[in-house]
């Protein structure tokens, strides 16, 4: 299996991601912004009626563009009304929580989609969605992320990463994700 390492972004800042492949890879340095991403977290429950059409929609999304990450977190609070999702988790249910009180909203639901951390809208909501998704792509990034090369080494991954750009006051969130 192919293991690709996704650096997630929280802040004012907003990242450009290019990886280095057999020791080439394109730049353009005489451009002091760079190219951006969206990042889609699907907030989800297999216990959940209205999920399925936002669940098919995630993947239409990421075959749309590369820079498109698509995320789905399966909450727990549905698994008390009979059905339990496997794949499940209480950290996921805290994480929509922590967004709920960003975006100052009165309860979580599903399935919500969260933008950059920046937009929020139902999920399956696809005219919406595109909306938020083309401002979020068309926004200049502030930092070039390369990442040069992934180590495995017994379990432990390193990472070599150079950055360019300005990047103090930014949060560096990583996640270990399979396509």
């Amino acid at each position: 299996m192919k293991w690709i390492v996704i650096i997630l972004v929280s802040g004012l800042a907003v990242f450009g991601i290019v990886k280095k492949n057999n020791n080439t890879h394109t730049t353009n340095s005489s451009k002091t912004s760079y190219s951006s991403f969206a990042v889609l977290e699907l907030f989800t429950s297999e216990g959940c009626s209205s999920c399925p059409p936002a669940d098919r929609l995630l993947p239409q999304f990421a075959n749309e563009n590369s820079n498109i990450i698509p995320l789905s977190f399966h909450v727990d609070y549905w698994n008390n009304l009979g059905w339990k999702d496997p794949f499940s988790n209480s950290i996921f249910s805290d994480r929509q929580k922590e967004y709920a009180r960003q975006f100052k909203l009165e309860s979580i639901y599903t399935p919500e989609l969260v933008i950059n951390g920046k937009y929020e809208l139902i999920g399956s909501d696809k005219t919406s969605a595109d909306a938020d998704i083309k401002k979020s792509l068309g926004e200049n990034g502030t930092v070039k992320l390369t990442i040069d090369e992934v180590k495995n080494d017994n379990g432990k991954l390193s990472v070599d990463c150079p950055l360019e750009g300005s990047w103090q006051g930014t949060d560096l969130l990583v996640a270990l994700v399979q396509k």
